[in-house]
């Protein structure tokens, strides 16, 4: 069994428009919603990847009903614990005309002060059944930073593949317990480790000197922690380190549809093929292709309608 954790839920709204119009009104008649969150997402795959993956996060509000129905629709098993915090929404409009994919992002409300200790329960009971561990997205606001981190510890100590698909602070102190991947994207890489760099948040930005600085970062963190790096980087190429060596492969090309929730088809398809003992080389391979899989649909986190 597959454990996902996820501590930010979302409700996904697509809309899909022949053209958007900026400062007018836009009709749509194509749309859909899903539950989702990067780690929602993440499980969405691995079920249709034919895994059996449980879902662990929270939830509270007018809206849970709701996301605990399309989550049974689409075979997700999920422990959901009390927070006191509604489930957000998030919006992504797709302009076909445009050939441009646009998200809205609602902020997550704070959960109570109890809800870290529901967590850490459920976890604790999961954990004795699972063979990986797969953490993604931001926390929302009210948990301490030193939760992922435990999260993390106690995968090691069972000899559990651990894969984080996080960042910032999360990252920097969840290292320390020795992850075995970790897989945020380049620029959430450079913002987590090089704050000192003023860059954008366009998934393609490289130049050749944060590129060199970022692998050997990469090369780092694997002589320091036994941490393999995968980083995406939207079209452009997949850098990951294996054997103390970088390496890099180009995405498949396809016609691209949503690009929301490619980066964890890419977790999804790297953590499977692991589980099967195949090589990093191979798993992130794979993954690519679950990521195209999934950028050819409209619906997000997935590898087939």
């Amino acid at each position: 069994m597959i454990l996902t954790v996820c501590l930010n839920p979302t409700l996904q709204r697509t809309l899909i428009l022949e053209s958007l119009k900026i400062s007018e009104v836009n009709r749509c008649s194509n749309y859909r919603l899903d539950a989702s969150g990067k780690g929602v997402n993440v499980t969405r795959v691995l079920v249709q990847l034919g895994f059996k993956a449980i879902h662990l996060t929270h939830g509270d509000g007018v809206f849970l009903p709701l996301f605990k129905n399309l989550l049974e629709k689409d075979n997700i098993e999920a422990k959901i614990v009390s927070s006191g915090s509604e489930i957000r929404f998030c919006t992504t409009i797709i302009s076909l005309k445009e050939r441009t994919v646009t998200e809205l992002v609602e902020e997550a409300k704070p959960v109570l002060s109890s809800t870290e200790e529901y967590i850490i329960n459920q976890f604790n009971e999961l954990i004795k059944s699972t063979e990986a561990l797969v953490i993604s997205g931001t926390k929302a606001p009210g948990y301490s930073k030193r939760l992922f981190p435990f999260m993390v510890s106690e995968a090691k100590k069972r000899k559990i593949l651990t894969v984080l698909d996080i960042r910032g602070e999360d990252l920097i102190l969840s290292l320390n317990e020795r992850p075995d991947i970790i897989k945020p994207n380049f620029i959430e890489f450079v913002h987590t480790f090089f704050t000192e760099e003023k860059i954008s948040n366009n998934e393609n930005f490289k130049t050749p000197e944060i590129e060199d600085k970022v692998k050997k970062k990469m090369l780092e963190i694997f002589k320091r922690f036994g941490t393999r790096t995968v980083l995406s980087s939207g079209s452009d190429s997949v850098l990951f380190c294996e054997n103390s060596e970088i390496y890099s492969i180009m995405p498949r090309q396809v016609e691209v549809i949503n690009t929301i929730g490619c980066g964890d088809a890419l977790t999804a398809g790297i953590t499977a093929r692991l589980l099967q003992n195949k090589n990093l080389s191979d798993a992130v391979m794979y993954g690519i292709d679950c990521s195209a899989c999934n950028a050819a649909c409209i619906r997000p986190g997935v590898i087939r309608p």
